[in-house]
């Protein structure tokens, strides 16, 4: 039996892989999940993790853009 293919008896919310017997659910990358069998995945970095890179890049962006600019 492929566990995978029946869903509602063999619950999985992200990658389900079928076993000799079982089956094994894993997150996709990038991912986590506490337990991929119940809990939905969420991604590895928060909210305030990826304000704070785009933040960074801007800025290192903006900068790159003045130096540019002075040197002209």
């Amino acid at each position: 039996i492929n566990e995978c293919d029946h869903h509602n008896a063999y619950p999985c919310r992200s990658v389900c892989q079928n076993t000799l017997g079982s089956y094994e659910c894993e997150c996709h990358g990038g991912f986590h999940s506490d337990d991929p069998l119940h809990i939905p995945f969420s991604p590895k970095f928060s909210l305030a993790a990826k304000i704070v890179i785009g933040a960074i890049g801007g800025l290192f962006i903006i900068t790159i853009v003045m130096f540019i600019i002075l040197l002209c």
